[in-house]
């Protein structure tokens, strides 16, 4: 017996086929696009806030009170680290979809700003680094971005001189911001300068032992920001907002599954005759079986792949109006978003066939030519 043509239905059903495809592709597009933003909006967060403790630690005084002798002999004599550097940390607002948060500005004595940015592998895009004994300020690129400044402009009461780009949302100043303060600090050594306020840059490997052990001493003495710490508080500020986007697609998967399952039952349904004549001229249920499903993973895999490359395009527009272009991270290619999408044809593809089978399960050729 011939085989049953799954193509010859697509190429007479043009129509039903390119509609089927449609509306699982849009199902697609809008459930990858929401877990794109809920990305763009976690990487803009974390490398903002989080990620520049992947490379080093702070430690600042509190109020007038200099930081232990006792800490920063720890510190010094620990084969954890590998180099202290005095700094002054300031911060400079960045505003994401859904969060405004500060991001760090650090000023470095000229002679530590080297190894500092060869760490956080920085490099000086346009304009020139600040000048000591100049209120100056060279910016991160996004940082930048975001606040709409560029070279030339004010950021509080320092003037911007450079860009910078890096992957951490760095930017620099000047650590003596005027004349008084170069000579001042001439006459204080790195040591005492370090017990105002510190970058700590662990050793190789060392960096979760160094975490560990900054994390014994007490914060009536200190303020320390450290990765476990930043990691509690990033996934704690988050969390709410995570789960509320996720609940939001899973629901559109549900919404989705039910709707084009409920219209593909439909047209199976109304296709009764078509499968009692098929039925009658000798093709068993197995073989209609088998038959209905390719027909339903066809127009799943089909709607699939279409909404998949228009979900990463879509995406992409909206997360760089969203996102990139305001400095902060797009997310438009997501691992994480093409499989969940697959849930939707899946879930489609299986409530679409339970019934159908059964369905075919009672077929009886006679009774429905007679009832069509």
């Amino acid at each position: 017996m011939k085989p049953l043509s799954v193509s010859k239905y697509i190429k007479n059903n043009k129509k039903s086929y390119i509609t089927s495809i449609i509306a699982i592709a849009l199902s697609i597009i809008l459930g990858y696009g929401v877990e794109c933003f809920i990305e763009s909006i976690s990487e803009s967060s974390y490398s903002s806030q989080v990620k520049p403790l992947e490379k080093a630690f702070t430690i600042s005084r509190i109020s007038d009170k200099e930081i232990s002798l006792e800490y920063v002999d720890k510190l010094k004599k620990s084969d954890l680290v590998e180099k202290l550097i005095p700094t002054k940390i300031s911060y400079v607002k960045y505003s994401t979809q859904g969060s405004v948060s500060n991001v760090r500005i650090f000023s470095i004595l000229p002679e530590d700003r080297e190894y500092f940015m060869n760490e956080y592998d920085i490099t000086l895009e346009k304009g020139s680094l600040p000048e000591e004994g100049q209120k100056e300020i060279a910016i991160d690129e996004r940082v930048a971005t975001n606040n709409n400044v560029s070279i030339g402009d004010s950021l509080g009461d320092s003037k911007i001189v450079g860009i910078l780009n890096s992957e951490y949302f760095l930017s620099l100043s000047s650590y003596s911001s005027t004349s008084d303060e170069v000579s001042r600090y001439k006459d204080i050594s790195k040591d005492d300068l370090i017990k105002h306020e510190m970058v700590i840059f662990p050793n190789d490997d060392k960096r979760d032992d160094l975490d560990q052990l900054i994390r014994t001493f007490s914060k009536k003495d200190i303020n320390y920001s450290i990765l476990s710490e930043g990691m509690e508080k990033y996934q704690s500020g988050t969390a709410s907002s995570k789960q509320i986007l996720d609940a939001l697609f899973v629901l559109i998967v549900i919404v989705m599954v039910v709707t084009l399952s409920s219209s593909k039952y439909a047209q199976f349904i109304n296709r009764k005759i078509e499968f009692g004549i098929l039925n009658a001229l000798g093709y068993s249920r197995g073989m209609l079986m088998e038959r209905a499903l390719k027909e339903v993973l066809i127009f799943n895999l089909s709607g699939f792949v279409v909404g998949i490359i228009l979900g990463v395009a879509t995406s992409f527009i909206v997360t760089k109006a969203a996102f990139t272009d305001l400095g902060a991270i797009g997310v438009f290619i997501s691992i994480k978003g093409i499989v969940i999408s697959l849930l939707t044809p899946a879930f489609t593809a299986l409530f679409t066939l339970i019934p159908i089978y059964r369905v075919l399960g009672k077929l009886d050729a006679i009774t429905i030519i007679e009832e069509g």
